[in-house]
């Protein structure tokens, strides 16, 4: 679950807000972040439907990036391990040094360029939808 950890640090969620959303209790999910407890199903789908991400996704077992709205969790949680700073990143990547900083906040919308150059920097890969051409 430590997707559950950087999803919710990259939305600023604090433990209090999402157990207030979800009405899990603030010691469960520590205890999923922690992983030291895994949560039921139930649980796994309540907190993917918070964020508005997959089950799997959530649960590690798919590593395809699919939704660009949450960039920013997807890339502390490729950064994190690393032990990189937002700016060294940013520096490894040849990218202006808040550019990392800003993509993990979501306050800055990234290029597609640049998200494949990070991606790829990780070793994964954007996931790409074909999209008919009729009017929505």
């Amino acid at each position: 679950m430590n997707r559950l950890h950087a999803l919710r640090k990259a939305k600023k969620v604090t433990l209090q807000q999402l157990s207030d959303a979800t009405g899990l209790s603030i010691g469960s999910l520590s205890r999923y972040e922690n992983g030291q407890r895994n949560p039921k199903i139930a649980t796994v789908r309540t907190l993917a439907n918070y964020f508005k991400v997959s089950s799997d996704y959530l649960e590690g077992l798919d590593d395809t990036v699919d939704d660009l709205k949450d960039f920013g969790s997807t890339l502390y949680q490729l950064r994190k391990p690393t032990g990189l700073t937002q700016k060294e990143l940013s520096r490894e990547l040849y990218m202006n040094d808040n550019a990392v900083q800003q993509y993990e906040d979501n306050s800055r919308t990234p290029k597609l360029s640049d998200i494949n150059k990070i991606l790829s920097y990780f070793g994964k890969k954007l996931k790409v939808v074909d999209i008919d051409d009729k009017k929505i």
